[in-house]
């Protein structure tokens, strides 16, 4: 499935991948999707609904979860998520780059740094890699390294794709099974 993932089990296991990875904050084993991402891409299904918005922040949604929203962030500090403003996108990843954020000591402590690593995330995760700037989506997981974690959002919603399976968060079984299957190849 990492080279090839054209059969019904590989696009299938990654669906459930996909769910948990976006629905699931913190599941252990969801950063396995990205050794997929890209040879699964015409197994890409939907995780929000056709009226999610990425700019409604639900602060009380967010309390209960206790994570952060990227909609809560971009409203507190006067950012859109708009997978069309490239000179937002942009002006984040160079501001993080001139500020050496890659340092985690650096992204940690830097309010500049969170700022706009909230904007680069909150894009990365909701925007479809082909509406991002090339140089975010190939250094964005340099980042993520030293950054860690940021806001939560929905990837952008696409008609033309499937709707993912409903991951039960708590139960991490259909997770652990997905993985151990695209890692043999079905």
């Amino acid at each position: 499935c990492a080279t090839t993932c054209t059969s019904a089990a590989c696009m299938s296991n990654y669906g459930v991948l996909r769910a948990y990875h976006d629905a699931c904050e913190g599941a252990s084993g969801v950063e396995a999707i990205h050794d997929y991402e890209e040879s699964c891409a015409a197994a890409e299904c939907n995780t929000v609904n056709a009226t999610f918005d990425p700019n409604t922040c639900d602060e009380e949604h967010a309390h209960e979860e206790a994570h952060l929203e990227c909609a809560c962030a971009a409203v507190a500090n006067g950012w859109k998520i708009d997978c069309a403003s490239t000179t937002t996108i942009l002006t984040a990843f160079a501001t993080m780059i001139t500020n050496n954020c890659m340092a985690s000591s650096v992204c940690s402590s830097s309010l500049s740094c969170v700022a706009n690593w909230q904007i680069v995330a909150a894009h990365h995760d909701h925007c479809a890699a082909g509406d991002l700037p090339e140089i975010v989506v190939n250094g964005f997981h340099d980042f993520e390294v030293a950054c860690g974690e940021s806001c939560e959002v929905g990837r952008q919603y696409n008609p033309s794709l499937t709707t993912c399976p409903t991951p039960t968060c708590n139960t991490t079984a259909p997770l652990t099974s997905a993985i151990s299957s695209l890692q043999s190849d079905g």
